[in-house]
């Protein structure tokens, strides 16, 4: 029996014969067709990795997302659903051993422990110590994958972190006072409090016009509470120096990366970037761990915001952003004053209506451009439900 963190585990039975494994480390990778044609339904047996990695079609596509879910599905219908096995080995492996790289041991782990690979533990740990790199780290992954095959509930019980381990960003609101209450406090430290308070003023507007509306429901709160908020704390230059010079920050990364470090950050300031002629927005340059003094210069001058002494304030950018949250703003107290039955699905609708604005720079501009149109024609329903307009034709 072979001890592995707080639990035993016993030797796996005699490997399946002849079925064949696939360790599907990357399920991007095992889903594709290359990879496919060599399984076979009743004979190939699939470990997978189900942790969602970022492709590089994330930098062409702000939504472009890897759905493993769907990937796994390809692959079941390839060789069978029963045949496939999926666990986030990526997360566990980074919770358990801290090392995302020792995933593949982890998935390696749970397949010997199903029987799926003929060699013994032994054998594998010797080639684990053989390759020197992270050897110990490495035996403790593939030990807790072979406990992952028998108490799967057990490992992942001993990756979760204690609740009180979770840094205040990381923790979910209990509920929706909860939730309103941190926001305020991150608008404070974004601007100051009175900027929080316009914020605190719209939703409790919001809310009591909903519960007037509907005792109990909540959606349209949630929907402002949440949109509202990224609205008003777009991330400016003044926001980046606030968040780079944050010692949360430089402690994250002294807990995950050892020895001595060298920051390079990369950015486009709106004065000193030039435009790429391959893509027609601006180009980034590389800036040396000077740029963290500048940085901590910069985020003292954050009441200079929107003012006319704001050297970065002119740009299209900030300026639509900032009309942005005055125009939202302006129908929390539009919405409030006239919320019904007709109008409120419109209403919801209406402040989900920012989560579709991402990114930074002429992404974030051609984002608004596109919501445009259907904030319009939300805003047209709001102001002439269907049913009035139809009882004025």
């Amino acid at each position: 029996r072979l001890a592995v963190g707080a639990g035993r585990i016993h030797a796996p039975r005699i490997p399946e014969r002849g079925a064949d494994l696939v360790l599907a480390c990357d399920v991007v990778v095992a889903a594709g067709s290359e990879a496919r044609v060599r399984m076979a339904p009743a004979r190939t047996r699939v470990v997978a990795n189900s942790h969602e990695l970022v492709t590089a079609d994330f930098t062409r596509d702000r939504d472009a997302r890897v759905k493993s879910g769907e990937l796994l599905a390809l692959i079941g219908m390839t060789c069978g659903p029963d045949a496939v096995e999926a666990i986030d080995a990526t997360g566990l492996a980074t919770a358990l051993v801290g090392d995302s790289l020792s995933a593949n041991l982890l998935l390696l782990g749970l397949a010997y422990q199903r029987g799926l690979v003929p060699l013994s533990a032994a054998a594998i740990e010797r080639a684990i110590a053989l390759n020197g790199a992270g050897a110990e780290r490495n035996r403790r992954a593939f030990r807790w994958g072979r406990l992952a095959a028998v108490d799967r509930a057990r490992v992942e019980q001993a990756a979760a972190p204690p609740t009180d381990a979770l840094t205040e960003s990381h923790r979910r609101s209990a509920s929706l006072d909860e939730a309103i209450t941190r926001r305020m406090g991150y608008l404070t430290r974004w601007g100051n409090a009175a900027w929080a308070a316009r914020y605190g003023a719209a939703l409790a507007r919001l809310r009591a016009a909903e519960e007037a509306l509907s005792p109990g429901r909540t959606r349209l709160a949630r929907a402002a509470a949440e949109n509202l908020h990224k609205l008003m704390v777009y991330k400016d230059e003044y926001e980046v120096a606030r968040l780079y010079s944050h010692a949360a920050f430089h402690d994250e990364v002294r807990d995950n990366f050892e020895g001595k470090t060298r920051l390079v950050v990369h950015l486009a300031p709106p004065i000193l970037s030039r435009t790429d002629p391959a893509t027609g927005r601006p180009k980034k340059r590389a800036f040396g761990p000077w740029v963290f003094r500048l940085f901590d210069i910069l985020r003292r001058f954050k009441v200079l915001r929107g003012t006319a002494f704001d050297p970065f304030g002119r740009t299209p950018e900030r300026r639509a952003e900032r009309a942005l949250v005055e125009r939202y703003l302006g129908y929390a107290d539009e919405v409030a004053s006239g919320l019904s039955d007709e109008t409120y699905e419109i209403a919801v609708a209406l402040f989900n209506l920012p989560a579709e604005i991402r990114g930074y720079g002429p992404i974030k501009l051609a984002a608004m451009d596109r919501v445009a149109a259907e904030e319009a024609r939300l805003l047209g329903l709001l102001r002439t439900p269907p049913a009035q307009a139809a009882a004025a034709e």
